[in-house]
């Protein structure tokens, strides 16, 4: 745990700054004209002011305060003008006049608002939890076009060669009952954003972070997780359970090329973040939120290696595009990995030369000489002595603390400690029978825990987790931490409240939800009385079992449903729930009554 102490001795060079709050950095952008950078502070609602200028030391001169958690930045090309999104439920875009460091303007945007892109006179902006993109008029903050996305935009870029839209699907979306299930690349018209198709990742691909574009060499890249899950999580050598990657896409024919695995034979890469191309050094360089480095590939023989395996040449690595994705030697001679000083590195922005990372739990931006591999500086703020929640918050996404470094406990459950849509086959129920992931919001406060409830408690459930999904042992402290932070999360407010309160159809659907007895079992603070039913779902191995009623809180984002993901929606859940039962009683329910049920369960 040595490591950890930088987070409140801090020794390395660059400017230490007393603070109140945590600095949680995660978004950066680069003012080429004065070099500065301005970086995303999420837990102290800011954006922080650093001088970069080439030749001294890394220097942090001022910050902007913002009324919540920014989740994206973007900079105009003549770098006086910045646009940060921020907030959930009363989400917004601030602009602010980079040169005087001051907010000019605030835009309501809707819920979760993240990844702003500018394009001409116009931005792109996701809202991640309404599963939507807009593009909005520079000059008078007005929507001129909007569209629906698969699930949890989390990423945009824009092809400015072909006018297109893509946007990186956080989660997969669908019931899980299909063969294949993974996060798609979503094309829209950049005029209209008309949609144009949806490309699917490599089956149980999760958790796209960033998706890049080099149009000039007519590809995306896309950083994600390839989950496992369909095998058990008897082992983790060899990326057994999840593998770390990034996707390349055909710009031209907007397809699927190949997934290149980050991880080598014996070492994980966890948790890809954010990916930049930096033509001048030819690099390809990727943040490893889980490990603490960033891996730097030389371009130029990746993109020859890729066309060497399209025409079948390869001699070393995999001689098939659909082969690459279980080939972990494909970087082999043109990837080095570095150690970063900063913990959960996740933005990167380049600059002539240099790579500037920014690392989330330590509070660091670091410039990396992107000709000689070396770290050039690190400027830090000195963090407040860190509470267990906070410890335990870092240690979830702590990948150095599994086995060879595979995963994290946030590999399986992403988002804040809640859901990949995947089903799992763990090892505490036996084999042959998987469960969907579930949300972790109030695991400690409703006992027991898993779908069949193996395991007591929560409690017991992280020390098992650590050994069993981690395949490590760690000192008592990290689990305790671990049990703080999940005990400490809170549920973010429904997108399907208005301003914070239950609709008219939504209070009418309360008074169904009691009438046709959901009220039985999903009752009180947490929406679940704690037993245990044999609903008759269970089939192979599962058959008869009994399976513990979940929370309803937050269902609105933990989909797909029931213990084996067999429901994508939440009406076809209770449709089987309760057309397992003789009384039936939302059989008789019409259309109406349906979408005012369903309405108040997505506002819980």
């Amino acid at each position: 745990m040595s490591r950890y102490i930088l987070l409140i001795v801090l020794t390395f060079s660059g400017l230490l700054v007393n603070a109140q709050n945590y600095n949680s950095f995660e978004h950066s952008v680069i003012d080429t004209v004065l070099n500065r950078a301005f970086v995303t502070d999420v837990t102290s609602k800011c954006v922080q002011i650093f001088d970069i200028e080439e030749g001294d030391e890394i220097k942090l001169i001022g910050k902007i305060d913002l009324r919540s958690e920014p989740s994206g930045i973007a900079i105009s090309n003549d770098s006086k003008i910045l646009y940060v999104t921020c907030g959930n439920e009363n989400g917004e875009l601030v602009i602010i006049d980079a040169i005087r460091n001051r907010i000019k303007k605030r835009k309501e945007v809707g819920y979760s608002p993240t990844s702003p892109v500018l394009k001409g006179n116009y931005i792109f902006i996701a809202n991640k939890h309404l599963h939507k993109i807009q593009k909005l008029d520079l000059n008078t903050l007005e929507v001129i076009a909007e569209a629906k996305v698969p699930r949890e935009p989390a990423s945009i870029a824009i092809n400015k060669n072909l006018k297109k839209v893509y946007v990186g699907n956080y989660l997969p979306t669908g019931q899980k009952l299909y063969k294949e299930y993974s996060s798609k690349v979503s094309v829209y018209n950049e005029k209209d954003l008309s949609h144009i198709k949806d490309i699917s990742l490599p089956d149980g691909s999760n958790t796209i972070n960033a998706v890049h574009i080099d149009a000039d060499a007519n590809k995306a890249f896309v950083t994600h997780i390839v989950a496992r899950y369909n095998v058990p999580t008897n082992q983790i050598e060899r990326g057994w359970i999840n593998t770390n990657a990034f996707s390349v896409i055909d710009l031209k024919e907007d397809k699927l090329l190949c997934t290149v695995l980050l991880d080598e034979m014996e070492r994980g890469a966890a948790n890809p973040y954010d990916l930049k191309i930096n033509h001048k050094t030819n690099s390809l360089i990727v943040t490893h939120s889980g490990t603490n480095e960033i891996s730097v590939i030389d371009y130029k023989q990746l993109l020859v290696r890729i066309e060497e395996t399209t025409n079948g040449t390869g001699t070393i690595y995999a001689r098939q595009l659909n082969q690459v994705v279980n080939d972990l030697s494909y970087l082999q001679d043109i990837r080095k990995r570095y150690t970063l000083k900063g913990i959960s590195p996740r933005s990167i922005s380049v600059n002539n030369d240099f790579a500037y990372i920014v690392s989330y739990y330590s509070g660091t931006l670091e410039k990396f000489d992107l000709k000689s591999k070396q770290i050039i500086d690190v400027c830090s703020v000195l963090q407040p002595e860190m509470k267990l929640a906070r410890k335990g918050e870092m240690y979830f996404q702590d990948a150095t603390m599994c086995k060879q470094n595979w995963q994290s406990c946030v590999s399986c459950h992403p988002g804040g400690a809640r859901v990949d849509g995947l089903n799992w086959d763990l090892l505490n129920d036996g084999i042959g029978n998987p469960k969907n992931t579930r949300n972790l919001l109030f695991a400690h406060a409703t006992p027991p825990s898993m779908a069949t409830a193996i395991r007591k408690s929560a409690n017991v459930a992280v020390r098992a987790g650590i050994e069993h999904i981690l395949f490590t042992e760690q000192d008592p402290e990290v689990a305790n931490a671990i049990d703080a932070y999940l005990m400490s999360l809170r549920p973010l407010k429904s997108p399907y409240l208005k301003n914070g309160k239950l609709t008219k159809n939504a209070k009418e659907g309360r008074k169904i939800f009691e009438r046709v007895g959901c009220v039985n079992c999903h009752t009180g603070a947490y929406y679940t009385n704690q037993e245990q039913y044999n609903l008759g779902l269970g089939k192979g191995k599962d058959k008869d079992k009994k399976f513990d009623t979940p929370t309803l809180i937050e269902v609105w984002r933990t989909g797909p449903y029931l213990h084996d993901g067999r429901a994508a929606t939440v009406r076809e859940a209770i449709e089987i729930i309760d057309g397992s039962s003789p009384e039936n009683k939302t059989k008789s329910l019409s259309e109406d009554e349906w979408e005012k049920l369903v309405e108040y369960v997505l506002s819980l």
